[in-house]
């Protein structure tokens, strides 16, 4: 039997002026379209705070900097999660086009794939416990055990899911990187040997 997290349609943000959403427009349009305005606002109110929690282990430039390279990956997976839990059906995957673009624009500043992987877990854990306190307080205590045991689940499954994706996305982006990187040295080396610079 599915249990659909119909109470996150009732989420809402607490902040009355939000950033305008980073995410992609097909992810951003496909939130709109499932959960409505509230929800969406909220995704987008509660991925600035997990970015920043991330942020706190990752440096990409100074603190907003990294906060804003965050935030279109961190909607994506907050909207995700979303629609996971509102259909009551966790999926294996959380990944999305903003994941891996996050993941391939930090290997060019040399960010530790544990580095990374540390942040997520720090925005993972906010990510629960936001959802802990946005279930107790929309959800009727008698319904609050199945609820929360699907959102552990749709974490669950995605921060695996996560994990996986960032590992193989970050050594395939880091392998090529580093080949194209070591192709303009050797091109330098050649050059100079050549007299040409």
């Amino acid at each position: 039997m599915t249990v659909e997290g119909r109470w996150v349609l009732q989420l809402r943000p607490t902040q009355p002026h939000l950033p305008t959403p980073a995410c992609g427009s097909g992810i951003w349009q496909l939130a709109l379209n499932r959960l409505g305005e509230g929800p969406s606002a909220w995704a987008v109110e509660l991925a600035l705070e997990l970015s920043k929690a991330a942020g706190e282990h990752l440096s990409l430039g100074g603190r907003d900097r990294t906060v804003q390279m965050l935030r279109p990956s961190a909607e994506s997976f907050v909207i995700t999660t979303l629609l996971a839990v509102l259909s009551g059906v966790p999926e294996k995957s959380g990944r999305t086009t903003e994941i891996e673009q996050q993941v391939i624009d930090v290997i060019p500043r040399r960010v530790p794939l544990e580095q990374l992987l540390k942040g997520f877990r720090a925005g993972n854990d906010q990510l629960a416990e936001a959802y802990l306190n946005a279930c107790r307080r929309l959800v009727p205590p008698d319904r609050q055990a199945e609820q929360l045991a699907v959102v552990y689940t749709v974490l669950f499954e995605f921060a695996n899911s996560f994990h996986a994706t960032i590992s193989d996305v970050y050594l395939a982006e880091e392998r090529r990187w580093l080949a194209s990187a070591n192709a303009r040295r050797d091109q330098v080396v050649r050059s100079i040997l050549a007299g040409e610079e």
